[in-house]
């Protein structure tokens, strides 16, 4: 597979989820169904997949969401397959991608856990992203805002 050409990057849902899928499932393991879940069972979620030359390079699930007055952009998962990762630009292309789609969001957040370093790297390449544990946010904006939050980015499928 080549990593080197141009990247399209293909917006849907349900329907991109197959492709999607095995680079998600190979990334986060048994962890990529709530991504899954996300798209076909809650409905709310979309995929966004990198194409180079006609082979899926890479793939998020995101979604829109309103939390009080905020509309936020939530990048729940993204992964990039392993021969193809490292300064190409392919996971700056599916954020970039998901913000242009994202337009009328006031904030955009991605999710991740400590230790994801591709995700770190990623977001740190990105500038306007900053990390906070859900500890530090609490501290900065509030117990009732970070409870919403969570429940926005971590449960929604509950809600």
């Amino acid at each position: 597979m080549s990593c080197y050409g141009p990247i399209t990057v293909l917006i849907g849902s349900r329907e991109l989820m197959s492709h999607a899928e095995p680079i998600l499932r190979n990334f986060f393991g048994s962890a990529y169904r709530y991504a899954k879940a996300v798209v076909d069972y809650g409905g709310v979620g979309s995929v966004a997949l990198a194409v180079i030359n006609g082979s899926s390079v890479g793939a998020a699930v995101y979604y829109s969401i309103n939390v009080g007055a905020v509309k936020l952009c939530v990048i729940y998962y993204i992964a990039v397959i392993e021969e193809c990762r490292g300064g190409l630009g392919i996971g700056k292309v599916l954020v970039s991608t998901i913000e242009e789609v994202c337009t009328d969001s006031d904030v955009y957040i991605a999710t991740t856990w400590f230790g994801n370093e591709p995700a770190d790297r990623l977001y740190r390449s990105l500038g306007g992203y900053v990390g906070y544990a859900w500890d530090e946010l609490r501290r900065l904006i509030g117990r009732r805002a970070v409870d919403r939050l969570l429940k926005a980015t971590c449960a929604m499928m509950m809600t």
